[in-house]
């Protein structure tokens, strides 16, 4: 691993520069290529990028775990950023696309209270009640409601609703001794 990367505090920054950009970018790039191309050149790009990281493991799983994993990761992240793209494409605002993207949190606690075994307390409610309010609040009359179609709004939940599947069927599958790179 670089030294550069070797610290997880400039990694954990270094991912959410690259996450968050990749909505402000889209509205860059849509005036350019359409957003579902760039979508796939950014994650093909990515998985080129940090294969070389995880080589040594992925080689040594089983192709079952691949397969599971590849088909988590496509939902997660093809799943997510694809139609929030699109949806920046036909003129939602970035940050209203990124503010309904990112419900998946209270996705998943919905998620939680209907699958047998999976439980949501009530601080956890609390918390992400508060964290909504926050983002609600701090975005206010900037969300620009008028500039898309109605039907383009639905598009950066779907991505909320793919990240949060992808998240509740690795919760489901059995644990592995996959190393966190």
């Amino acid at each position: 691993m670089p030294a550069i990367l070797s610290s997880p505090l400039l990694r954990q920054l270094a991912l959410v520069l690259c996450w968050s950009a990749g909505f402000v970018g889209y509205r860059y790039a849509a005036d350019q290529a359409p957003t579902l191309l760039v979508t796939c050149w950014r994650l093909l790009l990515a998985a080129l990028l940090l294969l070389p990281f995880a080589w040594a493991e992925v080689r040594r799983l089983p192709l079952k775990i691949i397969g599971q994993q590849a088909g988590i990761g496509v939902l997660a992240f093809a799943g997510a950023a694809g139609p929030a793209a699109k949806a920046i494409e036909l003129g939602v605002s970035p940050g209203l696309a990124a503010l309904l993207s990112d419900l998946s949190p209270l996705l998943v606690a919905l998620g939680c209270c209907l699958l047998p075994g999976q439980r949501t307390n009530g601080r956890q409610w609390l918390g992400l009640g508060l964290g909504l309010t926050g983002v609600l609040l701090a975005t206010g009359a900037g969300l620009g409601l008028d500039v898309a179609p109605g039907w383009a709004y639905a598009l950066p939940l779907g991505s909320a609703l793919a990240l949060a599947l992808a998240t509740l069927v690795q919760s489901r599958l059995p644990p592995s001794r996959l190393a966190l790179r």
